[in-house]
């Protein structure tokens, strides 16, 4: 049987994640709302998965990869 496959992909690390430690804060700037600089760096991770298109609606996991946004290229 050929499959049918599909890639998922999802940013790790962004507040609509809802995992308590992928959250990121600056600090505030004080006294300076007109022209902020931030030097903060945040870390984040994408998940790729790959899944098989079933007709029935239960895709069925193949392969999974997660990697730091700082590893990967174009």
């Amino acid at each position: 049987e050929v499959i049918d496959p599909y890639i998922k992909v999802r940013i790790r690390g962004h507040p609509d994640d809802h995992h308590e430690g992928n959250k990121g804060k600056t600090e505030p700037v004080s006294n300076n709302g007109f022209n902020p600089v931030w030097n903060t760096g945040f870390h984040f991770t994408v998940r790729f998965k790959v899944k098989d298109h079933s007709k029935s609606g239960a895709d069925k996991d193949i392969a999974s990869f997660i990697c730091p946004v700082k590893n990967m290229k174009e």
